[in-house]
């Protein structure tokens, strides 16, 4: 608290008349965070293309932790203990405006019918990885920025596509899986 207060050019007192613990100083930035991203991605237009829609709210997630990084990693790397990224079990706004998106995309019948769940988890998970590796790891000998994020999010997209096409989604996940084995030999341990 003593450098929340130094940097913002008061006592520390002054900090706990607002807030009562550093805990609750950090749910309030974890607060703002969440509630700008979503600002952002709802200013973002549903197009007609809903993969363009799709994209550009991709693109808009990383954009914005890659912008703000120290808020990033507080609210979804290093959050405080005991506050998770959902509001009792159920994801955050934020989430739902991409799992909207996926929605459109799956009735349109881009992703066929892809569970739209798994394949807003597996973007999610595509945006975040990218987005989490270039704040903590910023030596890394990375390739062009906007190259890798570029890369990412198409082949996350069209990995979906792909995988609706060949009708692997139409399955149950162990089916899922030995059926895409078929084109690649598994890898056996001894």
């Amino acid at each position: 608290m003593r450098g929340v207060a130094a940097e913002a050019g008061c006592s520390p007192d002054t900090i706990y008349l607002h807030f009562k613990s550093e805990q609750l100083l950090l749910n309030c930035i974890v607060d703002e965070v969440f509630d700008a991203l979503l600002e952002t991605l709802e200013q973002i237009d549903n197009m007609d293309d809903p993969i363009q829609s799709l994209t550009k709210k991709l693109h808009a997630y990383v954009d914005f932790g890659l912008q703000f990084p120290h808020h990033y990693r507080v609210a979804f790397i290093q959050r405080p203990p005991g506050r998770a990224v959902t509001l009792e079990g159920k994801p955050h706004a934020c989430y739902d405006v991409l799992r909207d998106s996926v929605r459109s995309c799956v009735d349109r019948k881009i992703f066929a019918s892809l569970d739209v769940e798994t394949a807003s988890q597996v973007l999610w998970s595509a945006i975040h990885g990218v987005t989490s590796a270039l704040i903590v790891m910023p030596k890394f000998p990375w390739v062009d920025r906007e190259r890798l994020i570029d890369t990412v999010i198409d082949t996350a997209v069209e990995g979906l596509r792909k995988i609706s096409e060949n009708g692997l989604d139409r399955v149950d996940p162990n089916t899922a899986r030995v059926a895409s084995q078929k084109h690649h030999d598994p890898i056996r341990l001894r």
